[in-house]
């Protein structure tokens, strides 16, 4: 009987709305009815600090730690340690990520990184933290349910201090070396 009344809800109908774009069926999960609703032709952004951030939305969060982040397949596999064809199989919606919430989380927190941090951020990714713990000790299953979120916040942010520490480091190496260069010409 339950698994009939799944199937039900399974199917929705699509409906119009007032700005006059189609709107796709609704996804229902076993939970209920997702929040998130795609507008075709329209562009909607995703809100991941949603408590019930589900797996329709994890192939989206993926493509921005891909493109935002420059993280690979690879990286953000590491990061969740799972397989790279996991995680390419998350991303083509293959199969469902089971940790939707934590790539919101993920996201979320790398929002905080300026543009020019980002190639130092993956630098200082899986460095461990002044405590020891790594990036992937957030993600885990014991550390998501005691910290949650604001685990994930709280290494992302120690791991943004120190990828501004190698990007001053740099501009600092690049400053002497341009001074000492002209000092040296004819």
């Amino acid at each position: 009987m339950a698994l009939a009344f799944s199937v039900m809800l399974a199917v929705a109908t699509a409906t119009t709305p007032a700005s006059g774009g189609e709107i796709s069926p609704r996804l229902i999960s076993s939970a209920g009815i997702s929040p998130y609703s795609v507008t075709t032709g329209a562009w909607a952004e995703v809100d991941t600090s949603h408590p019930d951030i589900t797996d329709e939305v994890a192939p989206h969060l993926i493509e921005e730690l891909r493109s935002e982040y420059k993280l690979s397949d690879s990286s953000i596999a590491e990061i969740f340690n799972v397989s790279r064809q996991t995680v390419y199989n998350w991303r083509t919606g293959k199969t469902a990520t089971g940790y939707p919430e934590r790539l919101g989380a993920l996201a979320e927190a790398l929002r905080q990184v300026k543009s020019e941090d980002v190639p130092y951020l993956q630098r200082v990714l899986f460095y461990p933290t002044s405590d020891g713990r790594l990036i992937q000790d957030t993600l885990s299953d014991k550390a998501w349910v005691q910290n949650g979120a604001a685990g994930v916040n709280g290494v992302v942010a120690e791991l943004i201090g120190k990828a501004q520490q190698l990007r001053e480091r740099d501009l600092k190496t690049i400053a002497r070396l341009e001074k000492s260069g002209s000092s040296h010409s004819v």
